[in-house]
């Protein structure tokens, strides 16, 4: 194991270079949610027809990530991760490119290839490059940039999208995907390797009662985020009349909440465990959801509901992978991909029933179905820990 030995977590680069990759394909993820004006009004497409180009990459996820699991988990990580921000870029230089729905399709399913294979395997790199006493910091640093991602990537992406163009902040995530491949290359140790995954470690997991719930949890809490989160930008537009500016500023509050739930939750899981944390941000998040008609009160009532919801959102993921790794570190080059497999079915699913919400004109109860399914998450989560295998 390369171990960070003494040399604090936040001080080890090799950490920040797979955060910079999770905020390039964090970015790449929730964009097109605060791109749907403009994409609609160039390429003549419906709110709900340009949805599913986030299912299209989730499902690219969905399936990628246990399919690549077991032919890469050979292979060293360094490697690995080079290759899957290469197709990453590959992929949002097609959707910049894409003149039809088609194509902008296809590009999304290349880019979610590419998230499929990055992910999962920074946070076993992470694992790998730490001790079992920082871990959950580690993990929680390397998630961090898929937060950042709402401060930063989103906000800035969704107003250049307005004033450049959508196609520029395609080309732009291309860009800062480029640069993460860099560093990632320049700052991993060689040779840097975690055990492979065989058809006894499926089984492992599989037939395990405990891991299998966890991954439903994933799903629930997933799928209930994205019901809202996949039409926010139509969704606060008929709240308070949200202009891009404004919608760029949401995504920034609701991640910059997300950052400092990312940070609170990295420190309390080394103390009170991943289980605790989980089931604290998953009441979070279903709060926020449950609570999001509120926005029509006007702007203050908004910046409340998104600050509560972004609280919990990303820490919940956070918690998840280090649960994951603490109930079987050996399992972990199994049950990181699937876990992110989970993520992103969530999301099709989350999409898939926004989507037809917002085609029956039910656009105002997003938040609340959303809530219901962190209900299930969170009855989940709970049932689990009474499990024994």
């Amino acid at each position: 194991m390369q171990s960070i030995g003494h040399t604090p977590v936040a001080r080890d680069v090799r950490l920040w270079a797979l955060s910079l990759g999770n905020f390039a394909i964090g970015t790449g993820v929730m964009v097109v949610s605060g791109l749907l004006p403009p994409m609609s009004a160039d390429l003549g497409l419906s709110y709900a027809a340009l949805g599913q180009t986030i299912t299209a990459f989730a499902v690219a996820v969905a399936f990628g990530a246990p399919l690549l699991a077991g032919p890469t988990s050979r292979l060293d990580r360094r490697l690995v991760l080079q290759i899957a921000l290469a197709v990453f870029v590959a992929g949002n230089a097609l959707c910049a490119l894409s003149v039809s729905y088609e194509t902008l399709l296809l590009g999304r399913v290349v880019a979610g290839l590419g998230a499929a294979l990055f992910t999962p395997h920074a946070s076993v790199a992470a694992s790998l490059l730490t001790t079992p006493q920082t871990r959950g910091r580690a993990m929680s640093l390397v998630f961090l940039g898929f937060t950042a991602s709402t401060v930063l990537g989103v906000p800035i992406g969704t107003v250049a999208g307005d004033l450049l163009g959508w196609r520029a902040t395609f080309w732009a995530i291309a860009g800062l995907a480029c640069i993460a491949l860099f560093a990632v290359r320049v700052l991993l140790p060689h040779d840097l390797r975690a055990p492979s995954i065989d058809t006894r470690s499926w089984f492992a997991v599989f037939s395990n009662r405990t891991m299998t719930t966890l991954l439903l949890v994933t799903v629930a809490q997933s799928a209930g985020q994205f019901v809202l989160l996949s039409y926010i930008a139509p969704a606060l537009k008929a709240s308070i009349g949200a202009s891009s500016f404004v919608l760029g500023t949401m995504f920034a509050i609701y991640g910059a909440l997300g950052v400092i739930g990312n940070i609170v939750a990295g420190a309390i899981i080394d103390t009170r465990g991943a289980a605790f944390v989980m089931n604290m941000m998953i009441a979070t998040v279903g709060a926020g959801l449950a609570l999001f008609p509120l926005s029509g009160l006007g702007l203050a009532a908004t910046v409340a509901v998104m600050a509560l919801w972004g609280f919990g959102s990303f820490a919940l993921n956070s918690a998840q992978q280090a649960r994951l790794v603490g109930r079987s570190a050996a399992l972990a080059s199994a049950t990181l991909p699937l876990n992110s497999s989970a993520i992103y079915v969530g999301q099709a699913i989350g999409a898939g029933v926004g989507g037809l919400l917002l085609s029956s004109g039910w656009l105002g109860v997003l938040g609340p179905c959303g809530a219901v399914l962190l209900v299930v998450a969170f009855a989940l989560s709970v049932a689990s820990e009474r499990f024994t295998g």
